[in-house]
């Protein structure tokens, strides 16, 4: 099985770096992923993030990599 973590975060501090399209794109690779690879993909194992924290993105990776 392959697992997929797709991040896409569209607002940055200070929103002078800000990208408009990322969470979009974040979604758009994991469903590419899911459809090409399909009996391979792994919908359990694998997750879409958008507009998270660095924290919270820190803590899903941490709990991804024990498995």
């Amino acid at each position: 099985m392959i697992s997929v973590i797709s991040v896409g975060i569209t607002d940055y501090k200070g929103g002078y770096n800000n990208i408009p399209c990322s969470a979009k794109d974040a979604k758009q690779v994991y469903s590419c992923f899911r459809d090409v690879l399909g009996d391979s993909f792994s919908d359990y194992s694998s997750i879409c993030l958008t507009d998270i924290k660095s924290s919270e993105f820190i803590s899903i990776v941490r709990s991804v990599s024990k498995t």
